[in-house]
C-alpha cells in the first residue's frame, strides 16, 4: 500500500468533503463559477495560505480547469471582456487544452511570474510575496463574477475529479470525496 493511499484512507476517515479540498483562497470564486454555469473540475490557488484542511503542494500560479463547451467559451469572453485583468503581471492566460483522456479543458492561470528587484520571482514559493498577485486576482475574479450573480443558478453541486480519473487510471491513489452540493445563498455570503 502507498503512503498516498495511507493518507487518502486517513482522510476519508475524518469524512474530508470536496469542498474542504479546494483551496480556501478560491472557494468562492469556484463557487461562483459554477453557479454562473462554468463547470470546473480542478483548481489551485497558487500559494500557500494558513491552516488549510488538507495540506498539499502548490504551484507558484492560480490555475483553474473549466471544461470546455460552447456556453464556457461565452461566458468566459464575458468574463474578461473588461480591462480589469489587463495590468502587469497580474494579467490571467486562458488556454485550451486536453489532459489524461478528458474533454477538453479551459485552463485560466495566473498570475505570471514577476521578476523581483534582487533578480530572484516575486512568486514562488520562498518569496514573501507570492500571495500578492495571486490575491488581488482572485479577488478582482470574484468581484468581476459578482457582476453577473443575476443570471446564477439557485444552487450547484461539483463532482469530485479523482472519481473520474479513477475509472480512466486504476491505480489512481487518491480516493474521491462525497459531492459539493451549494446554493446560491451559501456562496454568496462567504468572505
Amino acid at each position: 500500500m502507498s503512503i498516498i493511499s495511507d493518507i487518502t484512507k486517513a482522510l476519508l476517515k475524518e469524512e474530508i468533503t470536496l469542498k474542504q479540498h479546494i483551496d480556501a483562497p478560491i472557494l468562492k470564486t469556484i463557487g461562483l463559477m459554477n453557479l454562473w454555469g462554468l463547470r470546473t473540475t480542478w483548481a489551485c490557488a497558487g500559494m500557500h495560505y494558513d491552516n488549510p484542511v488538507v495540506k498539499k503542494d502548490h504551484a507558484p500560479m492560480l490555475q483553474i480547469f473549466i471544461h470546455a463547451d460552447a456556453g464556457s467559451f461565452e461566458k468566459l469572453v464575458r468574463l474578461i471582456d473588461c480591462n480589469e485583468f489587463a495590468w502587469g503581471s497580474g494579467t490571467l492566460v486562458f488556454r485550451l487544452a486536453k489532459q489524461m483522456n478528458q474533454d477538453p479543458m479551459i485552463i485560466i492561470t495566473g498570475p505570471a511570474p514577476a521578476p523581483a528587484p534582487n533578480g530572484g520571482m516575486w512568486n514562488t514559493k520562498d518569496s514573501p510575496h507570492v500571495h500578492e498577485y495571486t490575491n488581488m486576482i482572485i479577488r478582482m475574479l470574484n468581484d468581476r463574477l459578482l457582476t453577473f450573480k443575476d443570471e446564477f443558478k439557485e444552487q450547484a453541486s461539483l463532482h469530485d475529479q479523482n472519481a473520474v480519473m479513477k475509472t480512466i487510471h486504476p491505480h489512481w491513489a487518491y480516493e474521491p470525496s462525497k459531492d459539493w452540493q451549494f446554493t446560491k445563498k451559501d456562496i454568496l455570503e462567504m468572505a
